[in-house]
């Protein structure tokens, strides 16, 4: 996330405590904007003219099972 912020001219989401981190680091700036979104414990980004290998779709997927196993125990 941040290579993808300082290559470009973009915005991202990051938790709170991550992004004061990184904030205090100089590495981003956190705007105070309230987002009222549900998010889910694991976040991926992608590009979007890019397709996925099967590999990393297969990544993706493992990802998300781990995230929901640990979401539901």
């Amino acid at each position: 996330m941040l290579t993808f912020l300082g290559e470009r001219d973009a915005a991202g989401f990051l938790a709170r405590s991550v992004g004061r981190h990184f904030e205090r680091q100089g590495a981003v700036r956190v705007l105070p904007v309230p987002v009222r979104v549900d998010l889910p414990p694991v976040g991926m980004m992608t590009m979007r003219a890019r397709p996925n290998s099967a590999t990393t779709a297969a990544l993706m997927d493992d990802l998300r099972s781990a995230a929901q196993n640990v979401a539901t125990a």
